[in-house]
This record gives C-alpha cells, structure tokens and sequence, in this order.
C-alpha cells in the first residue's frame, strides 16, 4: 500500500494518534496496530500505559509496506 493511497485518510487527523484513531482511521483491528508496534515496525512513544503514534510515522510505515 503506497502512501499516496491512504495519505487523504489522516487528511483530518491530528498530528499525534492514538492506537484506536488509527485503527478506525484504516479500518483494521487495535491489535492489528498493536502487533506492529511490538515488531517494531510502527515508531510510538508512551503517555502512560497508551501508546502514540506520529502520523507521519504511520504514513512512512504504510509507504514501506
């Protein structure tokens, strides 16, 4: 999946996402980003015990994909 494809998904986003936004944003299970986390595949920082994800970093994780 390129980025060009999903890009206008976040179009409404906000810079920094939840697991759960972008879950629903691409319409895939919160376990589903969660895995990708644990693989190191997706970049997250922690705000307590939730993760956040920079869309930008989403984005680029999709791109390579």
């Amino acid at each position: 999946m390129k980025s060009a494809n999903i890009s206008h998904l976040f179009k409404e986003c906000h810079e920094v996402m939840t697991v759960r936004e972008i879950a629903q944003t691409i319409r895939c299970s919160e376990s589903y980003i969660l895995d990708m986390i644990h693989r190191d595949k997706l970049p997250c920082f922690s705000v307590g015990r939730q993760f956040r994800v920079l869309k930008s970093d989403v984005l680029t994780c999709f791109e390579r994909a």
